[in-house]
């Protein structure tokens, strides 16, 4: 090593020589450590001063490390760092550790690898800048202007260090030449600016010449010019631009970004100034603005230029004013000069209106003998400004647009065409597009009679039709007509199955109607001929039109209409209103569950059968597959809860929150009323409660849409609601819930949509059991059948269980991955029958005598309630029940529950609250009354069109023959009031059809009033039920009267299956008067309500009064 002995020299950094002196300590493997001084020149990197003040060749770097006061710190420093940047630093001490020994191989390898010094090179080369990236294959013009780049630095000696080239010296390259491509078509335009692109750069140009691509000319966006000025700055913040060799290049570059960040200023300048013209209500530019107006007297001899308007100025009145256009030359040095020495025979006055922008001056002239102003002037400049143009803005015009098209339903085409009609407005169309739509709309207003033309623009394209084929165009329009008037379905814009299944199926219908060797069109040309799907784009325009026909997707829109639709929705506005009225102290949560998640059996994964919108992705060279068929035993239900952001208006949206999924399995853990109470209150009490036991928010409003598990009529519901009243020290709780077939007004629906996201492309298995639970679980075809079996063997239930278990954990993790407004889905567990029974205790409360079974399991009927004298009287006192809506209060009286549980919202808060009202029908009866209007009185459901009405239907009328007692063979529950239909049929129900209807009572399909099975369904029009029936109707008479089934009685009014015996007096004497005497259970007895009773008995001859 060259040593440097002086102690002269510690401590310096520069000497006048020129040279920075740096004490350098080695250290070889942690074993010896030499210390010494190095001097180097300032344009050196530090692995050449290292490399020249090493003697042994045989050694690799590992670290380089310098200390810079004041910490006095080691910093990780790169082999090609310039010494004078680390003396700009004021770095005094080098420390380098060394691999001793290391052949050159492994020393090349160590560099390469090491993180730190990813810079570093060999230490046999000698540092140099003069390398460049590697040169592109010329296969565009951007490749050749990369290269030619790479050229112009070789010749300005710009260069990199053989590590730097393939780094720091690619990125430069790729930088200035992607700067240089952009701004090639549009040097002209900043030299008008007067931008002045550096010499070094200026001669890039033509590569990017879009006349040779035959694109339109580019423009200049600020976006993409931003961008640019961007990575040009990121660019030269290299330190690789320190380097004092390359200062003038790093100039040019500065200028570059100097010229381009100018340009950058003029368009943002520019934006804002349209952006405030756009946004302007008063006109830019005003007709009593920017004009002038002075008198020429009269001259006796007239220059030759002048005389022919001279000469036609005779035949013109006083102050009737000419333009000048005709007469002025079309230069304009010549014009200006023209106009100042205008001189003719008589005295004018001259008016000049200076529009601005490319539009000039518009001039005028009028006789006239006075220079002082008159009416006769006033009136000429009248005249003017009605002839000239007149401006709005985009403000001005979006908001007549606005105003009408909500209101009119007008095209927005149309009425930009009305607003320049009635404001003689000369705005330009907004882009290229609106102007070709506007001019075609002009032209139709101005040829056509017909107004039905503006919505389909595309009617009158076409070619000329062939002769020969003309008897299959008129047999083609007379099928149409006859499919149109056939359907007997089509009394509304909706239709129920395709025309034909595809356009060779309706050429081979067409050709079947016409004589044998008639000429048949094409395929592609008889779709031409039809009306185009979007009639907006370009390849609509080969679209002839002649038959108003289309394809079309199915779409499932269409929703069932219900009569006390109106009366739920206006309970669910009042509803809204209610907890906006309360919403600092109340919690909004809406809940539903999806349908049943199939899962298939061990090596037969059935699809979740969501319908996907796109692909999915996966491995190249694997395909998604699921079984070709869907049955399936075992499913998951992914239950939704939906904490509502209570918003500060009703009308604002209800569909924000956070959702709550719970997933479980559909055989073990299926849903109830009880279940869904303790999940409620289990997530409830983890994110809206302070002390984990109650409700911060006294106050609970529930939407739910009405299922069996949601019924807020049935008792069990109801109990259920009651369970959460106690558990979360409620002062009220509010629950309500939409009309039959009207569950997409629940706002827990509208997230079923985001889990289908989880659920597209998905087949789901159970996992495989030991082969003996194989075996017997392989004939157990139906739920029933499945629970029976389990609840025998305890060991199968928990196999089964196990089974399910890793398919119920995948459908966790994927619904946990979704996310709601960027709110992720919170997952949880079913609720354990442990914790629904812990639930169902608190009911124990209302026992008088402890012991026994727990309260919740007595209570299965509403005449149980009689049961428990404070279950009785806390009924009387807090509870409301409507049909669509159940409400439980706390009250001010002293009561047991109240006296131990008061309310805990403030003493005026709670004084204000009042039971959800009633939706209430106003005078006239055509609309209900306001929230505001009822609030606070006393409403009743009197005005619930299910209540008042009763239904017929025309299916009924139909199958009128098989609506007897002779053809009752079985019953069907539905899921909504819990009541029996009577299921009918003209033969004994096979074992096929007994299994269906187990599969509808299973999977809740029935409702009352709605058909038994879909249209397309094996059995249909063979299982029926009557269908004019809702469910405030009454058990069938059917029921009790037929002849080959026989049914257990049940209440004739609710279906309750305890019945008042025949032992009871009232009974016993209405039996000796009526040979019938319909079932009643004790709550519809003790309600006032008298047996349903028929036929009353004869004495001699004659009836019983």
């Amino acid at each position: 090593m060259t040593q440097t002995n002086s102690k002269t020299q510690r401590g310096r950094t520069m000497e006048s020589d020129g040279f920075i002196y740096f004490q350098l300590n080695i250290n070889f493997d942690g074993q010896r450590t030499e210390s010494t001084f190095i001097k180097c020149k300032p344009k050196q990197t530090i692995g050449d001063a290292i490399f020249d003040n090493m003697a042994d060749e045989n050694v690799a770097i590992v670290k380089v490390q310098t200390v810079s006061p004041p910490n006095k710190t080691r910093a990780d420093t790169p082999t090609s760092t310039p010494v004078e940047v680390l003396a700009s630093f004021g770095a005094k001490i080098i420390f380098v550790d060394v691999n001793e020994g290391a052949p050159p191989e492994k020393s090349a390898k160590l560099n390469m690898d090491d993180k730190v010094n990813a810079f570093s090179i060999l230490l046999k080369a000698q540092k140099k800048y003069d390398a460049l990236p590697t040169q592109r294959n010329e296969l565009n013009s951007k490749d050749k202007l990369y290269n030619n780049i790479l050229l112009k630095l070789k010749n300005k000696a710009v260069g990199f260090t053989p590590v730097q080239v393939n780094t720091i010296g690619v990125t430069i390259v790729k930088t200035l030449t992607n700067a240089l491509w952009y701004i090639d078509p549009h040097h002209m335009k900043f030299e008008n600016r007067g931008i002045i692109i550096p010499e070094f750069f200026s001669q890039f140009k033509d590569y990017n010449d879009w006349r040779v691509q035959k694109k339109k000319e580019p423009m200049v966006s600020s976006e993409d010019l931003q961008r640019q000025v961007s990575s040009l700055t990121d660019m030269i913040s290299m330190p690789w631009f320190l380097n004092k060799d390359f200062s003038e290049f790093k100039r040019d570059c500065e200028k570059l970004i100097d010229g381009m960040n100018r340009y950058l200023n003029f368009l943002k300048n520019q934006m804002k100034k349209t952006a405030d013209a756009h946004a302007s209500k008063e006109p830019l530019r005003s007709l009593t603005d920017n004009w002038s107006m002075k008198f020429i007297p009269k001259v006796k001899e007239v220059e030759i230029d002048y005389r022919k308007l001279d000469t036609d100025l005779v035949d013109y009145e006083h102050y009737e004013p000419v333009f000048l256009y005709d007469y002025e030359p079309s230069d304009r040095i010549e014009r200006r000069y023209w106009l100042e020495h205008l001189s003719l025979s008589v005295g004018v006055k001259i008016y000049k209106h200076r529009h601005g922008n490319y539009f000039g001056n518009f001039t005028f002239v009028w006789k006239c003998d006075e220079q002082e102003h008159c009416d006769g002037d006033l009136k000429a400049i009248d005249a003017i400004r009605l002839d000239l143009r007149h401006f709005s803005t985009r403000a001005m015009r979006n908001e007549f647009i606005t105003k009408y098209s909500q209101s009119c339903k007008i095209k927005p085409a149309i009425l930009r065409n009305v607003y320049h009609f009635l404001t003689q407005d000369s705005s330009s169309a907004e882009h290229q597009q609106q102007a070709e739509v506007d001019a075609r709309v002009a032209e139709f207003l101005v040829t056509s009679d017909d107004p039905e033309l503006f919505y389909d623009l595309r009617k009158n394209n076409g070619r000329p039709k062939d002769e020969k084929l003309k008897p299959f165009w008129s047999e083609l329009q007379k099928y149409l007509d006859e499919v149109a008037v056939v359907d007997d379905r089509r009394e509304t814009p909706y239709m129920f199955m395709p025309l034909a299944m595809s356009l060779t199926n309706l050429i081979s219908i067409i050709k079947a109607r016409l004589p044998g060797e008639s000429p048949c069109p094409s395929v592609s040309w008889l779709r031409l001929n039809f009306w185009p799907c979007n009639a907006y784009t370009r390849a609509a325009m080969c679209y002839t039109g002649v038959f108003k026909v289309k394809y079309a997707v199915q779409q499932r829109l269409l929703r069932q209409k219900h009569q006390d639709s109106a009366y739920a929705f206006q309970l669910f506005a009042m509803f809204k209103e209610m907890a906006v009225k309360y919403g600092e102290v109340s919690e909004f949560i809406s809940l539903d569950d999806k349908s049943i998640v199939p899962i298939g059996e061990p090596n037969k994964p059935v699809s979740t059968g969501v319908r996907p919108h796109n692909r999915a992705l996966v491995p190249e060279g694997v395909k998604l597959y699921a079984l070709d068929h869907d049955f399936h035993i075992h499913g998951a239900v992914p239950s939704v809860l939906f904490r509502i952001d209570i918003p500060s208006n009703s009308r604002d949206s209800f569909y924000n929150g956070n959702v709550h999924v719970t997933v479980k399995d559909k055989v073990f853990n299926p849903s109830s009323a009880l279940r869904h109470a303790t999940e409620t209150v289990k997530i409830l009490r983890s994110e809206g409660s302070a002390d984990g036991v109650n409700l911060s928010n006294p106050l609970l409003f529930v939407y739910t849409d009405g299922g069996p598990d949601h019924r807020t009529n049935f008792i069990s519901v109801q109990l259920s609601y009651l369970v959460i009243f106690f558990a979360l020290d409620l002062d009220m709780l509010i629950a309500a819930r939409t009309a039959p077939s009207q569950s997409y007004a629940n706002p827990a629906e509208r997230c079923m949509s985001l889990l289908n996201m989880a659920l597209q492309h998905v087949s789901l298995q159970r996992r495989e059991m030991d082969a003996n639970s194989e075996v017997r679980v392989k004939s157990l075809s139906s739920l029933k059948k499945l629970r029976s079996a389990a609840d025998k063997q305890p060991a199968l239930r928990e196999k089964l269980m196990e089974s399910l278990e890793p398919v119920l954990a995948q459908l966790k993790q994927r619904f946990s991955q979704l996310k709601l407004h960027d709110d992720p889905v919170l997952v949880h567990d079913a609720a354990s029958d442990e914790e629904m029974k812990n639930m169902s205790d608190i009911l124990d409360i209302l026992k008088e005598v402890d012991g026994g079974n727990n309260a919740f399991s007595q209570l299965k009927t509403k005449s149980d309630v009689v049961k428990f004298d404070k279950l009785k009287d806390f009924v009387e006192r807090h509870w409301r029940s409507r049909p669509y809506s159940f409400q439980i209060k706390k009250c001010k009286i002293d009561c047991w529950y109240c006296t131990l549980n008061p309310p805990r919202l403030p003493d005026e808060v709670f004084a204000a609250l009042d039971w959800l009202p009633d939706p209430t029908l106003n005078a006239d009866k055509s609309g209900f009354l306001p929230f505001s209007d009822v609030y606070g009185k006393e409403t009743t459901a009197e005005d619930c069109p299910s209540v008042r009405n009763s239904l017929s239907s025309e299916e009924d009328k139909k199958n009128k023959p098989l609506l007897v007692a002779a053809k009752v063979r079985a019953f069907i529950i539905c899921c909504e009031c819990g009541k029996r239909r009577v299921v009918y049929c003209s033969q004994k129900l096979s074992h096929q059809m007994c299994n269906c209807l187990d599969r509808v009572q299973e999977e809740l399909f029935y409702s009352c009033g709605s058909p038994l099975l879909p249209d397309g369904h094996q059995f249909n029009g063979k299982l029926l039920v009557r269908e004019g029936v809702d469910c405030s109707s009454p058990i069938e008479t059917t029921y009790y009267a037929g002849a080959v089934t026989k049914f257990a009685d049940i209440c004739f009014f609710c279906g309750d299956t305890d019945i008042v015996p025949d032992t009871n007096e009232t009974i016993k004497a209405l039996k000796q008067q009526y040979s019938i005497v319909r079932p009643i259970c004790p709550t519809c007895n003790s309600s006032g309500k008298l047996p349903a009773v028929r036929n009353a008995m004869k004495v001699h001859g004659k009836r019983k009064n």
